[in-house]
């Protein structure tokens, strides 16, 4: 069928129509487009977190180069000042060797010094060896992994990465949990679809309006025509 073919009042709704499905397209891009900042923000905060740790046990690393302290005072220094920074609440960074066992862990002390490469998260990825790994090639990459934490039931996704100091073969590593991107997300979404609706409504009335202005002055003159035939 030519558009000619079709009426004017079907072109109006078909418009109508079309509009609406380009203003959802629209506000579903944007929702895409601001959690991939979002991401990009705690990736960045991360990282920054992560450059401190590093910067604390070079400061470390230097002391012992340059005699001030032996290399073993220099590492208890460097674990202890790891163990005491806090970011995002109460989250710390850890300290893993390149053979993958722990060097620190304030909220796992228990497990210091445990070959931790084949430890999993819920779906299965090894993601102290994959953050290690990153580390040891000199790779600033962030890896994805399942996380309990604390007033969650069921693990919640956490962005990490690391840093390798060469001199004591140490990874420093830090996550985030990004559930709060989510969370945001949904409290957006859920506004952003009641906003659709109403715009949505508005359109259709429009279009309902503009329909019947351009319709009914037609229609009454074609009922006058056959009227006179």
């Amino acid at each position: 069928m030519k558009l000619a073919q079709i009426s004017i009042r079907t072109r109006l709704i078909l418009f109508a129509l079309l509009a609406q499905v380009m203003l959802v397209a629209s506000a579903g891009y944007s929702l895409i487009i601001q959690r991939a900042e979002m991401i990009a923000i705690h990736r960045d905060q991360m990282q920054g977190i992560v450059d401190i740790g590093q910067t604390l046990i070079m400061h470390y690393g230097d002391l012992a180069s340059s005699g001030e302290l032996t290399n073993t005072s220099a590492q208890i220094d460097a674990r202890e000042a790891i163990k005491r920074l806090r970011f995002d609440g109460d989250n710390s960074l850890m300290i893993h060797d390149t053979q993958y066992r722990l060097v620190e862990d304030p909220k796992q002390a228990q497990a210091t010094g445990q070959d931790l490469a084949s430890l999993k998260d819920s779906h299965g990825k090894a993601f102290v060896k994959e953050i290690v790994d990153h580390a040891k090639a000199g790779e600033k990459v962030f890896t994805t992994y399942y996380s309990l934490q604390p007033g969650h039931d069921a693990p919640t996704e956490k962005l990490a990465t690391g840093q390798l100091y060469a001199p004591w073969g140490w990874v420093v590593s830090g996550g985030v949990h990004i559930d709060d991107i989510d969370s945001e997300m949904w409290r957006q979404t859920r506004w952003m679809g009641i906003g659709l609706i109403i715009a949505m409504f508005i359109l259709q009335l429009i279009a309902w309006r503009v329909t019947r202005s351009i319709t009914q002055p037609i229609d009454e003159a074609l009922a006058a025509a056959n009227a006179l035939a």
